[in-house]
């Protein structure tokens, strides 16, 4: 996937950063593993980049008295973007998305005649479980921000 274009998966609706593509291959995700993630996560929140969205699946989980638990999460940091230009530093228009899932958003922009994409910008490893609304650790925010720059 990443080698002829790192930045976008030519067969799909996503981008990928080169971010995104470096820490797939750090924490062994797949594509199709971050795409399922976006699809349908146990959990979303809001990203730490403005206009961003985080979501978390468990990596796997299991039952113990009748209660799902997990011991690693798989979290995917992405948004929504109108890319007519088809290049990645193009004229790009972000949808308000807080309340809306991914498909919801695709939608209203086809309905607008727009094609919608899913700009991957970091998936990650966590080696725990977080607690809903808790902030990510200073180390992983740090890092997302020397990415963007």
């Amino acid at each position: 996937m990443f080698k002829n274009a790192p930045h976008r998966s030519i067969s799909s609706n996503y981008v990928w950063t080169a971010h995104a593509a470096m820490k797939m291959a750090f924490y062994g995700l797949s594509e199709q593993r971050v795409k399922r993630v976006v699809k349908s996560p146990t959990r979303r929140e809001e990203g730490i980049a403005p206009g961003t969205i985080a979501v978390m699946q468990p990596a796997s989980l299991s039952t113990k008295n009748g209660k799902r638990i997990w011991k690693q999460e798989i979290w995917v940091m992405y948004k929504l973007t109108n890319d007519s230009s088809r290049r990645w530093r193009g004229r790009q228009k972000t949808i308000d998305n807080e309340k809306r899932t991914t498909d919801e958003s695709r939608r209203i922009l086809d309905i607008l005649g727009e094609k919608a994409k899913t700009k991957i910008i970091s998936a990650w490893r966590y080696p725990g479980v977080t607690k809903p609304g808790e902030p990510l650790p200073q180390a992983i925010i740090d890092e997302m921000m020397e990415a963007e720059d």
